[in-house]
């Protein structure tokens, strides 16, 4: 039998539009930066912490949709691991695929067809099979975004360990450890800008270095994200108010915190705003707006940014190669031309249209059928009738 179903943290699933679009305007407006003011640049071009406010919503609500304090950890490993799959995988694939033709041109001119079938093969390998972010060199060349994919593949094997020991903790107990966590992530910064093994002297989110890939994409370095995550998570379950009485002040200033040390980014070394400066403020933020209470809750858990919400996976899986292709559609003079505010204008409603109709057309279908695949062949395996194939959809992946 499934868990019972947990109410919906509608606000969370809005908030997850936002870090979506925070991405999104991050890779589309980088090359723009120097036509803004200060803090407009630091807000935009800081864009790259909405994965780690990503990988924390999803420790949270995993931990809120699978675990039970003080009951250990979550059981039917398969289920759990079958549906996350069903979860992420279609869209991201979608996301591959039309990826490709781009990688495939890049490689062919500078190799010949030979020589980019060999170089390129282990880069699609370690692509479809959600690896990429193991090999530093690998992560961020075929559809950028997925690197953070591969980082989740890693959490969600590491999820039920990891749920057996958290979910036993008492309250008193989990919040040393999301500080610990919090210290962990910017210690591993602070040792790469002491000891700065690659060399790079001045690192900018363009930078390119073994060890700053490392510190990027290694599953194992972004790993305490996750587990505040899944501590916050259990941290609610335990005690709903532990933001306090007022939640949604709470809320709102945990958010202006957040844009404050965005749009003061600039002042901030890359490694440290990469490596969870912001991670206190994002708990803050996640734990108040679960609550539902409040302006901010409001309006990210109204209709509207729900589903912008619900179709954020796909927006941040597909907005790169969305905007490969548009590029060899519009003109390349005139009001749509590659750099006019036009053709971003364009770019931004195309995707977010474009993400809404893959989450309805085939995001949700692919999970269905996945699900009640899965489960059709469970049920074939114990004989008896299937059951359970939908389950309890988390709001984050």
């Amino acid at each position: 039998m499934t868990a019972p179903r947990k109410p919906m943290l509608g606000a969370l699933t809005g908030l997850r539009f936002l870090a979506a679009a925070q991405v999104v305007l991050f890779h589309s407006i980088g090359p723009r930066l120097d036509r803004l003011s200060p803090p407009l640049a630091g807000l935009l071009g800081a864009g790259y912490t909405g994965v780690s406010l990503f990988f924390v919503l999803s420790g949270f609500v995993l931990a809120y949709n699978y675990l039970s304090p003080g009951q250990g950890g979550t059981t039917r490993i398969g289920d759990f691991l079958a549906a996350r799959v069903a979860r992420i995988y279609p869209v991201y694939l979608i996301g591959v695929l039309l990826a490709l033709p781009g990688f495939a041109g890049k490689l062919l001119r500078t190799h010949g067809p030979g020589d980019a079938f060999l170089a390129g093969s282990p880069v699609v390998v370690s692509a479809l099979t959600l690896t990429q972010s193991w090999i530093p060199a690998y992560a961020c060349r075929v559809n950028c975004p997925g690197w953070s994919l591969s980082v989740e593949a890693f959490f969600y094997l590491a999820f039920p360990l990891l749920g057996v020991f958290l979910a036993t903790r008492a309250k008193t107990r989990l919040v040393p450890i999301i500080l610990s966590c919090w210290l962990l992530a910017m210690t591993a910064a602070a040792t790469y800008l002491a000891l700065d093994p690659d060399g790079l002297v001045v690192i900018t989110p363009t930078s390119e270095g073994f060890w700053l890939n490392a510190l990027k994409y290694n599953p194992v370095v972004r790993l305490p994200e996750f587990v505040i995550g899944m501590s916050l998570g259990l941290l609610f379950l335990r005690q709903a108010d532990a933001v306090g009485r007022r939640p949604g002040l709470v809320a709102l200033a945990a958010f202006g915190l957040v844009g404050v040390v965005l749009a003061e980014s600039g002042r901030v070394p890359y490694p440290i705003m990469n490596g969870g400066l912001l991670l206190g403020p994002f708990a803050l933020l996640i734990l108040a707006l679960a609550s539902g209470k409040g302006l901010l809750a409001g309006i990210l858990g109204s209709r509207p940014a729900i589903l912008l919400g619900e179709a954020s996976y796909a927006l941040y899986i597909l907005h790169g190669p969305i905007h490969s292709i548009l590029r060899h559609i519009v003109p390349a003079t005139g009001p749509l031309a590659l750099e006019s505010t036009g053709f971003l204008i364009l770019y931004l409603i195309v995707s977010v249209v474009m993400a809404i109709l893959v989450l309805k057309l085939v995001e949700v279908p692919a999970r269905g059928a996945l699900r009640r695949a899965w489960a059709t062949w469970q049920a074939g395996r114990r004989g008896r009738t299937p059951h359970g194939a939908e389950e309890n959809v988390p709001v984050v992946s």
